[in-house]
């Protein structure tokens, strides 16, 4: 003799242990099955719901080079969602692969964390992830430093040349020297003056 069930549906739909579940329309079946009834056609027993796993895709921020790795994500889980369900995902920590100028290159999202009025129903497959953004060139602008002299019938100097980065966020250890003084010469003429400028190849 067998106990054949209806339905079963826990009390709440939300991620939990030990969850209430009422089985319905309970009924006995087997060739003896009419020698007996039963003393309710409802029961109750406990059974766990656990959470669904999703996906987080990531999307990193393009930047210009300032001699770091770091730069800025966002986060999206949409597949494996269930609808009308609010799951939002937040980023920690982005990184490309090495601080140099490159396209396509692989930046590293960590600290992925959900988010939302039902995030406690799901969990995050992995929370970390990668994707790919580029750092392009930084803009230099030359300051150079031409030297005085006494008249020697030229037109010719000697200069120095710095090249410092536009964007504020390089520092002093990123400047890029010159190999050797640019060319120098002074414009005009060759007379004796305390203000000429000279000009820099």
């Amino acid at each position: 003799m067998t106990c054949g069930g209806g339905t079963a549906s826990f009390a709440t739909p939300g991620v939990g242990t030990a969850k209430t579940v009422t089985v319905s329309g309970l009924a006995l079946n087997g060739n003896d099955a009419g020698n007996y009834t039963l003393t309710s056609s409802t029961a109750t027993t406990t059974a766990d719901i656990t959470a669904a796993t999703v996906t987080a895709t990531v999307t990193a921020a393009g930047k210009t080079y300032d001699g770091t790795v770091n730069t800025t994500a966002t986060c999206l889980v949409g597949a494996g969602v269930i609808s009308p369900d609010v799951v939002s995902c937040a980023t920690g920590a982005a990184s490309f692969d090495s601080k140099l100028v490159g396209t396509g290159k692989t930046v590293t999202v960590s600290g992925l964390t959900l988010g939302g009025t039902d995030a406690g129903n799901y969990t995050l497959a992995s929370s970390t992830a990668t994707t790919t953004a580029s750092i392009t060139t930084a803009t230099l602008t030359p300051t150079v430093t031409a030297a005085s002299k006494t008249y020697d019938g030229t037109g010719a100097t000697t200069a120095t040349g710095v090249c410092r980065a536009v964007t504020a966020r390089c520092s002093s250890s990123h400047r890029i020297l010159t190999d050797r003084g640019p060319k120098a010469s002074f414009t005009a003429s060759k007379e004796v003056r305390t203000d000429r400028s000279p000009g820099v190849e």
